[in-house]
């Protein structure tokens, strides 16, 4: 497992990710939507080479702040999800070019400082 690039958890009712997932360190792609997910373990933030991260419809109401070292994240998909906050240390990661918020009550109270999301979101419509 240890040179496992694309882990897909969608839809199989999962309610929690095991502090393991950190130990994935090849890990590129990890999708975990359609699951009871409250949280997401701190050791996420060592999957250092994690490009996607789609994590909709889950109810996640904050991510860990460990994801500031996730350097090669390009896209994380967080819709349908009771977020609250999004640290503003994820949305300055060097490689993050997308980011999807819809149907979060985060979406509906924006931050105005926040202009880069604007872009983010504009690169994920084009690449639909």
């Amino acid at each position: 497992m240890k040179h496992l690039q694309i882990l897909d958890l969608r839809d199989i009712q999962l309610e929690s990710l095991s502090e393991e997932i950190g130990s994935l360190h090849n890990l590129e792609q990890l999708s975990l939507d359609e699951n009871l997910l409250t949280s997401l373990p701190e050791t996420i933030g060592n999957l250092t080479k994690l490009k996607l991260l789609t994590v909709t419809d889950n109810r996640i109401e904050e991510l860990p702040s460990s994801m500031n070292r996730m350097e090669s994240l390009e896209e994380l998909h967080i819709d349908e999800n009771p977020l609250k906050t999004l640290a503003k240390e994820i949305l300055e990661l060097p490689n993050l070019k997308g980011i999807s918020l819809e149907h979060t009550p985060f979406w509906a109270s924006l931050p105005g400082e926040i202009s880069c999301i604007e872009d983010m979101i504009a690169y994920l419509d084009r690449e639909e």
